[in-house]
């Protein structure tokens, strides 16, 4: 029921906009202000007293309403949300930047991940909230084709990170995979920043007809504790060369490699600005000159 999200219906309430709170209306602490909001509404129905609503990430005595009980209704057959106008009935006049809908309640990390999002965009990094962590620990980030993550020039954590998008601005350290691409689509995933890859492993895909993940980095990259893993090694083809890391700046160190085929080997280039380690396939005939 929309109205277990945000009533504006009741806006002549002391404290502003209620919400509907198992057959009955509560108003949310701290909604009566013109100063900009960050409203999150955390609802698990049918749990007595385990649904939320937070305000700038807070939900107490103040601001938002601690504890109450939702139930799902029959609902309604359309969602509208900012029809609101001076002497329309409503209090005020109100604009909503951003509405985000998930069909899970949040559990407190992913809470404060969608916060720490939404106050770097509506409210900017030089905010109160602008050392609030982007990704909650143990994060599994899928960056897509043509997106960038964002890392605020902070240092985040993430445990795997997959996908043909990139990271940028911060230092990202990785303790699981890296898969560039995804899981079905080759790619390559870049990494406009600085990574600290100690203990992860890069897991790629290569085709027969010669493509390949790639790792594209553009700051110092070390490959001392990173782990090479190969997908699908019986796809490697003895007549092609595959290229799964490229670095712009500065390239260090070597893979441990686990699963290569007999025969196959890592090249690396450690030209500055343009180094890279491709796999390629030396091999093992002996070869005799003879006068």
């Amino acid at each position: 029921d929309r109205l277990q999200l945000l009533n504006f219906t009741a806006g002549g309430l002391p404290d502003g906009y209620p919400i509907a709170t198992a057959g009955n209306r509560s108003p949310v602490n701290g909604m009566a202000t013109n100063t900009t909001l960050l409203y999150t509404a955390v609802l698990r129905n049918g749990v007595v007293g385990g649904s939320y609503v937070y305000l700038d990430g807070r939900s107490d005595a103040t601001s938002g309403l601690p504890g109450f009980t939702s139930s799902e209704g029959a609902g309604l057959a359309s969602f509208t949300l900012g029809n609101i106008a001076p002497g329309s009935g409503y209090r005020g006049n109100v604009e909503i930047g951003e509405v985000l809908v998930f069909d899970a309640a949040l559990e407190e990390d992913g809470r404060q991940t969608a916060e720490a999002y939404l106050r770097r965009k509506w409210l900017g990094v030089a905010s109160v909230w602008a050392d609030w962590p982007i990704l909650p620990a143990g994060a599994a980030v899928r960056v897509d084709t043509g997106a960038t993550l964002d890392l605020g020039g902070t240092a985040q954590t993430a445990a795997t990170v997959s996908g043909g998008g990139a990271v940028s601005n911060g230092t990202l350290t990785v303790t699981g995979t890296l898969a560039p691409g995804g899981t079905n689509t080759v790619g390559t995933l870049t990494l406009a920043c600085a990574p600290l890859l100690t203990g992860a492993t890069l897991d790629v895909k290569v085709t027969l007809e010669g493509a390949c993940d790639e790792l594209a980095c553009a700051a110092e990259l070390s490959l001392d504790g990173v782990t090479l893993a190969v997908a699908q090694p019986g796809a490697l083809n003895l007549r092609k060369r595959y290229t799964v890391v490229t670095c712009s700046a500065t390239l260090l160190g070597a893979f441990i490699e686990t699963n290569l085929p007999e025969g196959w080997r890592v090249r690396y280039d450690r030209t500055p600005g343009a180094g890279s380690a491709t796999l390629y396939w030396a091999s093992q005939a002996t070869v005799l000159s003879v006068r």
